[in-house]
């Protein structure tokens, strides 16, 4: 990025951010910058939360961010609303067309994990999610807006808070009401896409690895147009230790 780009990024507001039509895509630029600074993050189905790692992938971000013209400067976050567990939400008079997100740190969101140990047990045991590294947390809204563009999950800045350091973003506002699967709007859309049922908040799909994790009713909308949009759920494609123990539990499901 040259130097006039980031200082015309640098004089924007949030509102003017959020309307912009950029031709970067931000989520994933700083998807690249992690994975070049990191490289190999840490293994999938590792069930620890390593601060030190968290810390190397927060600095990198804080420098790219700053040079990238995206600190979101915390008194233009207005009314921050409580969300999930994973984010607050930030309710702007001037702008309503997209939800705002920011997320609660000091991790970033959640991210599965599978746990070796207990494959002797049921299969709801296998699988959980915990705490999210930064370029895990990219990585799987990338894969969000890959499986679901309906989405349109995009990256607008970073705010900082004391020591932690949070990412916004914005989704397109699905305008329904969250699907309903006591009558089997959830369970019926994803089983004619290849998912298989793995728990209560967990599907599988074989043909190509990929796991959605959080598969809650509030977190899949019924459009009022009739489409099904999962706009918060975990996506994975798995690999390796992950994937075979996905399979495993899917054979077993089956």
């Amino acid at each position: 990025m040259d130097a006039s780009h980031s200082s015309d990024s640098a004089k924007r507001s949030l509102y003017q951010r959020l309307v912009a039509n950029d031709a970067i895509d931000w989520l994933k630029a700083a998807h690249d910058v992690l994975r070049g600074a990191v490289g190999n993050d840490r293994t999938q189905h590792g069930a620890a939360f390593d601060t030190r790692e968290l810390g190397r992938e927060v600095e990198v971000l804080r420098n790219w961010a700053a040079e990238s013209g995206l600190l979101v400067e915390p008194t233009e976050l207005d009314v921050i609303i409580k969300g999930g567990r994973e984010h607050s939400l930030v309710r702007r008079r001037d702008y309503i067309d997209r939800i705002i997100k920011v997320t609660i740190g000091p991790e970033f969101g959640f991210y599965p994990c599978c746990i070796p140990r207990a494959a002797y047990r049921d299969v709801c045991h296998w699988f959980s999610t915990i705490e999210g590294m930064p370029l895990q947390y990219f990585r799987r809204l990338l894969l969000l807006n890959e499986l679901f563009p309906r989405c349109d999950t995009r990256l607008v800045g970073f705010v900082s808070r004391g020591q932690e350091f949070h990412a916004v973003t914005s989704q397109l506002i699905a305008r329904g009401r969250p699907a309903n699967d006591g009558v089997g709007e959830m369970r019926n859309w994803l089983m004619a896409r290849g998912f298989v049922f793995i728990s209560a908040w967990t599907w599988f799909r074989p043909g190509d690895g990929v796991a959605l994790f959080d598969v809650l009713e509030k977190n899949v909308m019924r459009c009022d147009d009739g489409e099904i949009v999962p706009f918060d759920v975990i996506p994975i494609r798995c690999e390796g230790e992950f994937l075979n123990m996905m399979n495993a539990a899917a054979r077993r499901m089956s």
